[in-house]
């Protein structure tokens, strides 16, 4: 069975007199369905720069926020620069450099991707440790 995971918020830092978001603490749970779960937590902040009304926020909403935000969060560039070598018929090697643009959805993507890859390796860890404690007396 694959390995399910649910973002959970928290709570919520706001200021009192506008009610504008300022952080959003987050917890995403990777559960396997057989009673093994593993936990991330992690602080999406705002700068105030939400515009709903804190009222009227749900956690559907909420978690939009964090996953729009988790890139940024992991330090997922948009913008990465790569180099490639290549011999011509002469020997001689050259690097070029290639710039890749990714998406707001690709950081996205690769963001919730090293998350559930983290929560997948605790879960297995879980299962089958790599490690134990303890003294051999």
């Amino acid at each position: 069975m694959a390995n399910t995971y649910t973002y959970v918020i928290n709570t919520l830092d706001y200021q009192t007199s506008d009610g504008k978001v300022l952080c959003v603490h987050y917890s995403v749970i990777g559960d396997n369905g057989e009673g093994v779960t593993a936990y991330m937590n992690g602080v999406i902040g705002l700068g105030g720069e939400a515009t709903i009304p804190y009222e009227e926020l749900t956690e559907e909403i909420v978690i939009g926020w964090v996953k729009d935000n988790l890139a940024i969060e992991r330090g997922i560039e948009t913008i990465i620069k790569t180099e490639e070598e290549a011999t011509d018929e002469e020997g001689v090697v050259t690097t070029e450099v290639k710039t890749i643009t990714r998406s707001a959805e690709e950081c996205q993507a690769i963001a919730e991707e090293q998350i559930q890859n983290e929560l997948d390796r605790q879960i297995a860890e879980q299962i089958q440790p790599v490690r134990t404690y303890g003294t051999p007396w």
